[in-house]
């Protein structure tokens, strides 16, 4: 069953648009187990390591390697007010 009309997510202020969306499929369907739930953030998390490396390489592809990092030498000394 499909509702008719659907609030904006974004309105509540209080609760972040994922979930809403939970909270609508738990509404509508009531057997949204826990395993459901670690696939959908194993999902995500995986999605979220493969877009990293595939933008990492691209940025790295087109302007090249990355400048040597910037050493801050350390002599021992701390710093005291």
């Amino acid at each position: 069953m499909v509702p008719t009309s659907f609030s904006n997510p974004c309105s509540s202020g209080s609760r972040p648009p994922g979930a809403w969306l939970i909270a609508q499929d738990l509404r509508a369907n009531r057997t949204l187990s826990p395993a459901v739930l670690a696939g959908m953030l194993l999902e995500s998390v995986l999605l979220a390591l493969v877009f990293g490396v595939v933008v990492g390489s691209l940025t790295a592809a087109v302007l090249g390697t990355p400048a040597p990092p910037m050493v801050v030498g350390f002599n021992g000394q701390q710093l005291s007010r």
